[in-house]
């Protein structure tokens, strides 16, 4: 739902492609990120060099839903689609963000990347690559077809893996080695900076600017949109939207820095026990073992003598004479490969054994956080039960505080608002969360496949629809439903063509998709989707152009108010009956212009509430009332909004969230019941969300 001032126009172009990577041909396992463990990011043998050497992994934009869960220290995993090897071990050295280099992977490093998720990364342990077959049995819950594997792990697959590589010898690499050193290089390596110059590939994974986020600094805080043409421009002059739109779709600026790895000032060290240093002649099965001072010289990571494996000495035993002369002692080449063997395998087994425990207090801790939150979730519907019906309240003034009030005015305490996708101020959301006004509680369901936001959503046959809509950067024409009964996503028709910013409206067993735009057209076509037909169908469309408008049905029939047509904000309203005609018809317009505003049925009438008039946020409300053909001025809302959610409960009004005038977003709620009026509660429980989609089922 973007709208804008119309004295400013941008370029705007078709933004990058899909990409068809077998990363992408599966659903996400949609881990939460208390269970997500570690992450499998994806390369090739032409662009691993990219990965390493810039300290960056990434994904296509689709998987932002859970790499936007990594925080430092979260242990990852490259797979090499070229030979089926997964490297390790390699940890998140920040948070998953998008488009931390957006021209990584790309030709000449000029083209914008097509791999947006983003993670910067350092080197816990260099090891040996694990083939298929070894990595295969850790991970086969994620395989969904023969060679393709999600790239989610929980903690025991992380754990598993970390066990198999820590079992092999380190890697030998004569290269220098990324570290989880600060990304910059000292005086004395500025010739390894200039031999490590950053290079561009045009194929493989990961990188755009940050979309989600609202950075220090940046240009852009909130993406709107422009004028006729290219519709994506300003809400008002306090919202900052940069001119850097012809490279890609409701982009921002991004500054990428140049990223250099610092050399690793030891090449040998990998390859060395803790305790022992080896020197090499001529033949490698010379091996001796150089005297150094008695308390440097180990046998074992830790001589405490706690952690000390029984039957092994902390201290070789070295002559005294011969410590005094620093001479080298010969030892025999087979005696102390068989010794470190022994040894790294106590080591080892030590080691699985402490993973195994972690593994299953992890897996206690995650069971009871999930018990305590059902507890939590029935604790409150017991106490909705008990709240007082209407009929036995006693008056207003005896109320003492506005949830008592909201309380009194809610009818219907069982029923929920379903609040789908849209942007929180710093990341845009797959969420699907239930909302109880009565209570002022929400419940995280299974997020979509998509983080979507601007999209449209209507109920059919007891489930909920989701369709348009885009992820910050790229417009949708997919669809999805939510069964509330099994709680899961069913991918759907698409509508025939991208479009965000639409309405939606079900009506005699059928969703009709109603205007909207795609970023640089605004559309007046409407779409309906019937289940017996299976796909979308154009059908019948409006008088205007409607983008940010918005559509609700009332006794049979379908109505659209207000939206921008790429010139103006409009006040102009139209209704179609199905039963009646074959087109639709002009009715009274309201008296303001506005646009992604809220429309609602109560009582057999619309309310038309806040929205934007081409200038600002409006707090105003207008009804319309079919019996007498006309919209009457009604009492304002306490605060200016739009891009908000309005849903009716029992008898009242209930707008949630939205955003302000600028880049301020509200969390507060207001309430409206005739013959009371509005009042803003202290329901606090969605918190700041806009740009998102709700109903009640």
């Amino acid at each position: 739902m973007g709208a804008g001032r119309q004295t400013q126009t941008f370029t705007f172009s078709e933004g990058a492609k899909q990409n068809s990577s077998p990363s992408i041909a599966g659903k996400a396992r949609n881990l939460r990120k208390i269970d997500l463990g570690g992450v499998i990011f994806g390369c090739t043998r032409h662009t691993m060099k990219e990965c390493l050497s810039n300290q960056i992994f990434g994904l296509p934009g689709v998987h932002f839903s859970y790499i936007k869960n990594v925080e430092p220290g979260l242990p990852l995993f490259l797979f090499n689609y070229t030979d089926r090897q997964l490297l390790g071990i390699y940890e998140a050295a920040s948070n998953g963000e998008m488009n931390i280099n957006p021209y990584g992977w790309s030709q000449d490093g000029h083209e914008r990347t097509q791999y947006p998720a983003q993670v910067r990364i350092c080197v816990r342990r260099q090891c040996k690559p694990l083939t298929e077959n070894q990595y295969r049995p850790i991970i086969a819950d994620n395989y969904y077809t023969k060679v393709h594997f999600r790239f989610e792990l929980d903690h025991a697959q992380t754990c598993g893996l970390i066990s198999l590589f820590e079992t092999l010898p380190k890697a030998i690499s004569v290269n220098p080695q990324i570290s989880c050193t600060p990304m910059w290089v000292s005086k004395h390596d500025k010739k390894a900076e200039n031999e490590n110059a950053f290079t561009s590939v045009s194929d493989g994974y990961v990188a755009q600017s940050d979309h989600a986020n609202i950075m220090p600094g940046s240009q852009t805080e909130i993406p709107q949109y422009s004028s006729k043409g290219n519709i994506l421009h300003d809400m008002n002059p306090n919202l900052n939207v940069n001119s850097d739109w012809d490279s890609s779709p409701m982009q921002f600026n991004f500054e990428p820095s140049s990223l250099i790895a610092a050399p690793s000032e030891d090449k040998d060290h990998q390859n060395l026990q803790p305790g022992l240093h080896t020197v090499e002649g001529e033949n490698d099965e010379d091996l001796q073992l150089s005297v150094v001072e008695k308390d440097q010289v180990n046998c074992y990571p830790t001589c405490e003598g706690k952690n000390t494996p029984s039957g092994f000495d902390c201290e070789p035993k070295v002559p005294s004479s011969t410590l005094e002369k620093h001479e080298e002692v010969p030892i025999n080449s087979s005696v102390l490969q068989s010794l470190m063997c022994q040894l790294r395998k106590e080591f080892e087994e030590l080691k699985v054994q402490q993973l195994q425990k972690t593994s299953v207090l992890e897996k206690k801790l995650t069971e009871s956080e999930i018990q305590v939150k059902q507890l939590t979730v029935r604790v409150k519907e017991l106490e909705s039960q008990l709240v007082p019906s209407v009929a036995c309240v006693k008056s207003t003034a005896a109320k003492e505080t506005s949830k008592e009030l909201i309380d009194e005015l809610s009818v219907g305490v069982n029923e929920l608002v379903f609040l789908i996708g849209g942007f929180d101020g710093t990341s845009w959301l797959s969420d699907l969360d239930c909302y109880s006004p009565s209570t002022d509680s929400v419940k995280s369901l299974r997020p979509m496949s998509l983080v979507r936001s601007y999209a449209a959503a209507s109920a059919l046959n007891g489930e909920i629809y989701v369709f348009g809509g885009g992820d910050g950067t790229l417009w949708y024409n997919t669809v999805e439903s939510y069964s509330p009964q099994r709680s899961e996503w069913t991918p759907r028709p698409s509508l025939t063509h991208k479009k965000g910013c639409l309405g939606g409206v079900a009506l005699h067993n059928r969703i009709y998709a109603i205007g909207g735009g795609d970023g640089v057209n605004c559309y007046s076509d409407v779409e309906m989707f019937d289940p017996a037909v299976g796909k979308w169908i154009r059908t019948q469309s409006m008088l205007h152009q409607r983008f940010s408008g918005a559509a609700v049905e009332l006794n049979g029939v379908i109505y659209a108010a207000g939206g921008f047509d790429g010139d103006y904000y409009l006040n102009s309203v139209e209704r179609f009956d199905p039963r009646e005609v074959v087109s639709w018809s002009r009715i009274p317009s309201m008296n303001t212009r506005r646009g992604c505003h809220s429309l609602v049925v109560l009582n057999e009438k619309l309310y038309a509430l806040g929205g934007y008039d081409g200038k600002k946020m409006i707090s105003s409300v207008e009804v319309y009332d079919p019996r007498m053909q006309s919209w009457i001025e009604h009492q304002s809302m306490e605060e200016p909004r739009g891009y908000s959610t309005a849903a009716v409960v029992g008898d009242s009004i209930f707008v949630i969230s939205g955003l302000q005038d600028g880049k301020i977003l509200t969390n507060t709620v207001e309430c409206y019941k005739e013959d009371h009026g509005w009042r803003t509660s202290n329901l606090k429980g969605v918190g700041k969300r806009c740009f998102f989609a709700g109903l009640v089922v």
